[in-house]
């Protein structure tokens, strides 16, 4: 659970700007995301603690946008967002009490086998 938590497009998508995951592999697939200081245009990369998320300048508007869109998003203890600078910091691993949905393990490494 903690690697499909860690994925880039997930990890988006729980920050805030983009409103379903869909949305925020485009903005990855797109070229808009920067993880310390190179652009990373795979959604599934997998970000470990201490790593930093930017964006591209011109994604900016559309990216407030969202956001304001899903205001009052909740974002999980283990990122440390900015929503000023548009910036995100991986200070942890997400833990299984992260998840904000109730998960059955099994049925995950079911379809994973």
């Amino acid at each position: 659970m903690q690697l499909l938590e860690r994925r880039l497009d997930n990890v988006l998508r729980r920050l805030g700007v983009g409103r379903t995951i869909w949305a925020t592999r485009q903005i990855v697939a797109h070229g808009h995301v920067v993880v310390d200081g190179v652009k990373t245009d795979i959604a599934s990369y997998i970000v470990k603690p201490g790593q930093t998320i930017t964006f591209k300048e011109g994604i900016h508007k559309l990216l407030r946008e969202n956001m304001e869109q899903g205001a009052g998003h909740n974002v999980p203890g283990w990122l440390e967002w900015n929503p000023a600078q548009l910036t995100a910091k991986i200070n942890a691993l997400p833990t299984p009490e992260d998840v904000p949905f109730e998960v059955n393990m099994n049925l995950i490494i079911e379809f994973y086998r």
